[in-house]
């Protein structure tokens, strides 16, 4: 399913639970949708609005629903849905370790060291007696995600491949 179905029809899901057939652009309610590898917002506006949105920028569309007719707006936002937000957030974790130790000599250590490495997590809630150090996988992370493949650069790449 496109980005902005999956918006859409997450609208129209939301507000048709809490209006039936009595939605109109008054009583209805924006809707995001947090998924596993994208977020998308979404929400009607009055057709004679003053407040359009630039095509360029976001994507609207007019939908008919119970014969009334929405101008319905919606965003997606790929790579900030929960899973690839995780990612993200602890590649970043393992890249400040790795960066503070890339001042000693990494000539004697390999790349497995970081591919399957324990990271302190400062925001993550403590594990056991206080503990929020855990063990982090990074090998399926790199090689499945566009996500993440752009917050390293070629050396840590390289190096983590050896």
């Amino acid at each position: 399913m496109e980005a902005d179905d999956e918006g859409t029809y997450g609208w129209l899901t939301v507000n048709y639970i809490l209006q039936g057939t009595k939605i109109n652009v008054g009583n209805q309610i924006g809707a995001l949708d947090w998924g596993g590898a994208s977020a998308q917002i979404t929400y009607a506006f009055p057709e004679h609005s003053n407040n359009r949105i630039s095509p360029t920028t976001m994507k609207s569309k007019t939908m008919s629903v119970f014969g009334k007719h929405f101008d319905v707006f919606t965003k997606s936002h790929m790579c900030y849905g929960q899973a690839e937000v995780i990612n993200r957030y602890l590649l970043k974790l393992v890249l400040k370790k790795f960066r503070k130790q890339e001042q000693q000599d990494l000539s004697q250590r390999h790349g497995e060291f970081f591919r399957k490495t324990t990271i302190e997590a400062p925001c993550q809630p403590a594990l056991t007696r206080g503990q929020n150090n855990f063990e982090v996988d990074l090998t399926e992370a790199l090689q499945n995600s566009k996500c993440v493949s752009d917050l390293v650069d070629s050396n840590f790449k390289v190096w983590l491949s050896n």
